[in-house]
């Protein structure tokens, strides 16, 4: 199983170098490098995608361990395992869109496709958002990995347990101090003002002031009405400590998950094995 998984994992980081080198060079024309990197990636990704569409087809497709899968894409089970899930499965699935990146750049497309004001800007946000999503993806892999998999196998429960419940009531303080504060302002602000002239003026500046509290600390106190610096300090203050809570919370949360990853990671690896053991033939084994 091991080296099956070691012999994906090099596809993938092929593929993915490859579909990074033809997005990343947008030399209009012909590019050597480029052009090379796109015909790597289309012989490995279509090599692989016929080779496990020939395997599932004639060996797999009758094995009971596929029959009983769940074959969902929305509102998967909860009880079954997801054929989409699968390790292999979701290779297949990565590979082709790497292709379709590589297929569709603007620098490829003729003048007016590439002149175009909507084309390039979606082409764009599309690989740049598909760019991010490997990480989550390359987590699968790094699942496999007994040095390596507490800290896969926290991040998505993370973002589950910890991230979105933060964010909700961070949102709700966020809104509060900002309606808030910019009442506070009303009768010294200037519409002129960028950071309190406005109402989503005030909402960038407390946004800003997340990340970098000095920013706007004195314009705020010194500058201001008294009521608005006291709200603006108690937001600083808000937000320090709900910083503080985030990381208590992944805290527990990682070290709640510590006490699981041996039988989550014998899990991911007997699935992958046991995938990889019905795909192919019996005289394979």
């Amino acid at each position: 199983g091991m080296l099956w998984f070691r012999r994906l994992l090099v596809v993938q980081i092929a593929c993915w170098g490859c579909t990074a080198m033809v997005c990343l060079d947008d030399t209009v024309g012909y590019s050597p490098v480029r052009c090379g990197a796109r015909v790597c990636l289309f012989t490995l990704a279509f090599s692989y995608v016929a080779l496990l569409v020939a395997l599932f087809l004639l060996c797999a497709k009758d094995e009971q361990w596929f029959i009983h899968m769940d074959f969902s894409i929305l509102n998967a089970a909860t009880n079954k395992i997801n054929f989409w899930n699968l390790l292999a499965v979701r290779n297949a699935c990565e590979l082709l869109l790497m292709v379709l990146l590589a297929l569709l750049p603007p620098w490829y497309a003729g003048d007016h496709v590439r002149h175009s004001r909507f084309y390039a800007p979606v082409w764009h946000t599309i690989a740049s958002m598909w760019f991010l999503s490997g990480i989550s993806f390359f987590c699968s892999y790094l699942e496999l990995f007994k040095s390596t998999s507490a800290l896969a196998l926290a991040i998505p429960e993370v973002a589950r347990r910890d991230m979105i419940p933060f964010f909700a009531l961070f949102i709700v303080i966020y809104l509060s101090c900002g309606v808030a504060l910019r009442i506070s302002v009303l009768p010294s602000a200037s519409s002129s003002d960028p950071s309190f002239g406005s109402f989503w003026g005030v909402l960038k500046t407390l946004e800003e002031a997340t990340h970098g509290p000095d920013v706007q600390w004195r314009a705020a106190m010194e500058k201001q009405p008294q009521p608005a610096g006291a709200i603006f300090v108690a937001f600083l203050w808000i937000t320090l400590i709900m910083l503080s809570l985030l990381i208590a919370m992944f805290s527990n949360t990682f070290d709640s998950l510590r006490s699981q990853v041996s039988e989550r990671l014998m899990f991911r690896r007997a699935m992958f094995c046991i995938t990889i053991e019905k795909l192919f033939p019996q005289w394979y084994h």
